[in-house]
This record gives structure tokens, sequence and C-alpha cells, in this order.
């Protein structure tokens, strides 16, 4: 049985995005430079704090 696989973002065609998909894709493609470095900075800090990732100065 040959598997199928699955379609790229690029293939999938927007009639089968919800509304949701949409709005996260607009939220996405709208936010400045600042918004995405602030989320990149609060992304960063939850990692640290859970463990996920150590700071560099951490590593051996």
């Amino acid at each position: 049985m040959e598997a199928k696989s699955l379609p790229t973002s690029s293939e999938t065609p927007r009639s089968e995005w919800t509304a949701l998909d949409q709005r996260l894709l607009d939220a996405t493609l709208s936010a400045t430079p600042a918004q995405r470095l602030a989320w990149l900075e609060d992304a960063l800090r939850l990692a640290y704090a859970s463990g996920a990732l150590t700071r560099p100065s951490d590593r051996p």
C-alpha cells in the first residue's frame, strides 16, 4: 500500500481553511517587527523557565 503524502501549506487550498486559521494567518502577517520580537522574547523566557532550553553559559 502506497502512503499518501500530506499536502504542503502552499498546496492546501484556502477554501479548506477554517476562520480561525485565516485569523491566525492575518494576525501573523500583520504583526510588526517589534511585536514579533516581543513574541520571540516571551517564547524564550518560557522555554528557559520550563527547562526546555538552557542558557548558552550553562552548556558544557
